[in-house]
């Protein structure tokens, strides 16, 4: 029995060995949480500042109607005339954020996200408006950022072809 027990624990300590670590942990996770966390509550306080504090100096983002911003200054302004303009009194809400950690100073966020509180150019209000997230992070001193943030709208599929 002793042996059994100690041959089993080799294999487990072999195995360990042999296994490499994986990068990022449970902690990175939770940061980057944090992060998707500041910029709703940076979206929904209507604060374009608090909002681009999440992106990397370098970051960039495409929105869901093919407008973009490149660095954090431009993301700020971006985000400014967006909240001042078409995003005026909008909620934003995270549906489910699916997190992969690639390496140490790496992972991509998958956000299914809510904007509720739009209304059209006539002031008429509109349906929320679901869309996905895929979110780049980076690790940069000590802190996860957002490097590139890339919104969009899932079509339908295509209707199958008629029968012949």
């Amino acid at each position: 029995m002793k042996r059994a027990v100690w041959i089993m624990l080799s294999v487990l300590a072999s195995a360990a060995i042999a296994v490499p670590a994986r990068a990022a942990g449970s902690g990175a996770t939770v940061e980057i949480e944090r992060v998707s966390d500041g910029f709703v509550a940076g979206w929904n306080a209507h604060d374009a500042k608090k909002m681009a504090a999440t992106f990397a100096e370098d970051g960039d983002l495409i929105n869901p109607f093919g407008q973009s911003a490149k660095g954090r200054a431009d993301i700020e302004k971006f985000f400014e005339k967006e909240q001042a303009t078409a995003m005026k009194g909008t909620t934003y809400k995270l549906e489910s954020n699916s997190i992969r950690e690639l390496d140490a100073d790496c992972a991509i966020a998958d956000w299914i996200a809510v904007i509720t509180g739009m209304t059209d150019s006539n002031g008429k209000a509109m349906p929320p408006f679901k869309h996905h997230v895929v979110v780049a992070f980076v690790k940069k001193g000590g802190h996860w950022q957002a490097a590139a943030v890339r919104a969009y709208v899932f079509l339908p599929p295509p209707a199958p072809a008629p029968a012949k």
